[in-house]
């Protein structure tokens, strides 16, 4: 019986629209692993590591726009796939949690390989089932949030028959649909924050934008910074120009386009009383106060928005200058961390899509680079734990995938290479740039204890061995486009110089 219902329930998910599933197995998950080992619809990929398959399956579900499964055992390899759930439910990502347990009877009596699995996820998941063999369950996962199946086996484990899939040729079912909205008041004074967009809601953004005379700060992961179109509002010069602006007490509202943006003027916002409207696909506002709207980036246009006018070009030509002392501080410290990743921004062609880690990374990247590009990031809950897998995940076959991790995310994520070999059978590049600075040195500038920091003396030299990639190590001098391939490449900046860099770039806004 163990069989049927196992196929069961992957054939349902078959016909909700799953392709991939992401398998760690082991006994308790013996009825499902019988029948993938079998020809079927699915592609299938094996992992080790719980946590790193269910940030690959993340990384693939948001490519794919459509629910990617993870398979594992029983006791807390499921608890391993919490954070990616709790990533997929802020990022709005159909993960789909297969997990395998053992009969309910059993739980509360410290049976081996026995914990309450049922609620592991409560609060991070729209859907969840917990089902014994014989009982009947109507499964009908989320498009755009987690589920979890919890299916309980019994013994003996391959107890059944399996029969053929059949595969439904019925088409996909939509989205929610989110009621498109609009500003009832107009915003007095407002700076536009554009954090990161879909690709698919960019022109309409820009539409909604181009009439209207305010400043626009538009994070990279907007691409919307290079668009002539908008480059008469854009303002320059990084994050801090944007907490001067919100400081200077001209800005008397708030427009947030996309997601949360990641710069600390958001989180300061939470003090300034300012009034706060958002426009999002995402049902989060970011801040304890404002108004959010949730719908479909598409479906803005100029009458959605309501903004006045307001004198604000001195902050755009403020703006320019500090770009500029920024360029001179990159030329008087070439080995600074910036630097390296100002040269990354040079030499990654334009084509390329770029996945940026947390931390230090996507915050310099956001300083230093102001082309139109295709940026993707872990951004629903900011974590710093399976970037690598994440962005693997996402990499399209035959195509090529940039990859720019600090030293300590990469380390958090050391299994995430496991998927080597199907990188190669897909035909993949992948140039994974780990910017190694001995630590958290994102800390050294908020906190004097060097605790913070986890500082060491380690490089990735082994690691890159271990897996079989190509390695090169730059302390100094040019990068150079890599070839085609899996390539780690590991950037020293020198940390007195970085040091330095940021003092400067300090001292441009006191």
């Amino acid at each position: 019986m163990n069989l049927e219902k196992a196929q069961g329930i992957l054939q349902t998910l078959l016909d909700q629209g799953v392709k991939t599933l992401c398998v760690c197995a082991g006994a308790r998950n013996a009825p499902f692993i019988k029948i993938l080992s079998q020809p079927t619809p699915f592609e299938v990929l094996s992992f080790y590591d719980e946590r790193s398959a269910g940030f690959f399956a993340l990384g693939r579900a948001r490519r794919d726009k459509a629910p990617v499964a993870v398979l594992t055992t029983s006791g807390t390899a499921v608890a391993e796939l919490l954070s990616s759930v709790i990533e997929a439910h802020y990022s709005n990502t159909p993960l789909v949690v297969l997990s395998s347990d053992r009969p309910k009877k059993l739980r509360g009596t410290g049976a081996p390989q026995t914990i309450d699995q049922s609620a592991l996820f409560q609060g991070y998941v729209e859907k969840a089932w917990d089902i014994e063999v014989d009982e009947r369950a109507s499964l009908e996962i989320s498009l755009n949030k987690p589920s979890h199946i919890n299916i309980c086996f019994d013994e003996p484990l391959l107890a059944g028959e399996m029969v053929p899939f059949t595969v439904s040729h019925a088409s996909p079912k939509n989205l929610p649909v989110l009621t498109p909205k609009k500003m009832t008041t107009a915003l007095q004074a407002p700076l536009v924050v554009v954090g990161a967009l879909p690709a698919e809601g960019r022109a309409a953004v820009v539409r909604a934008l181009r009439g209207f005379d305010v400043p626009i700060f538009a994070e990279a992961t907007s691409g919307l910074r290079s668009l002539e179109v908008l480059s008469d509002k854009i303002i320059r010069g990084g994050e801090k120009g944007v907490s001067e602006m919100l400081a200077s007490g001209e800005v008397k509202s708030v427009l947030r386009l996309g997601d949360v943006p990641l710069g600390r003027y958001w989180r300061d916002l939470e003090s300034m009383g300012l009034p706060v409207v958002s426009f999002s696909d995402k049902e989060y506002g970011g801040l304890s106060h404002g108004t959010h709207y949730q719908q479909h980036l598409t479906d803005i246009d100029e009458n959605t928005l309501q903004l006045e006018p307001w004198p604000w070009r001195a902050w755009q030509r403020r703006g320019e200058q500090v770009q500029q002392k920024i360029e001179s501080l990159l030329s008087q410290f070439p080995k600074s961390e910036a630097a390296f990743v100002q040269q990354l921004t040079q030499i990654i062609p334009k084509s390329d899509p770029v996945y940026l880690g947390n931390s230090l990374p996507i915050r310099e990247w956001d300083l230093l680079d102001n082309s139109q590009r295709f940026i993707t990031a872990n951004r629903g809950a900011n974590g710093i734990d399976g970037q690598i897998s994440s962005a693997l995940g996402g990499a399209h076959t035959g195509g090529t995938q940039w990859i720019v991790l600090g030293d300590l995310t990469t380390l958090y994520d050391f299994n995430g290479l496991w998927v080597t070999p199907y990188l190669k059978d897909q035909h993949m590049s992948i140039h994974l740039v780990v910017i190694n600075n001995e630590g958290g040195q994102i800390f050294s500038r908020i906190f004097q204890e060097k605790l913070f920091q986890n500082n060491h003396s380690l490089d990735f030299s082994a690691f890159a061995k271990m897996w079989g990639w190509n390695y090169s190590r730059l302390s100094e001098g040019l990068l150079e486009t890599p070839k085609p391939g899996l390539n780690l490449i590991e950037l020293c900046p020198d940390q007195e110089q970085s040091r330095l860099f940021w003092e400067g770039y300090d001292r441009i806004w006191s």
